[in-house]
């Protein structure tokens, strides 16, 4: 977010451009922990699975 926030100071980016993006990498990292937390709570049900 750095460099974008960098990008719009600059004027290589408008503000419009500047919100979509961030909100991409916002969303994207939202999405990666969502399923990085449901992969652990596959691990945690299977351990406690036994046959």
């Amino acid at each position: 977010l750095l460099d974008l926030k960098k990008a719009l100071d600059e004027g290589a980016i408008d503000q419009n451009e500047y919100d979509l993006m961030k909100d991409k990498i916002i969303n994207d990292e939202y999405i990666k922990s969502f399923f990085k937390q449901m992969d652990e709570i596959d691990e945690e049900e299977f351990d406690s699975v036994s046959i």
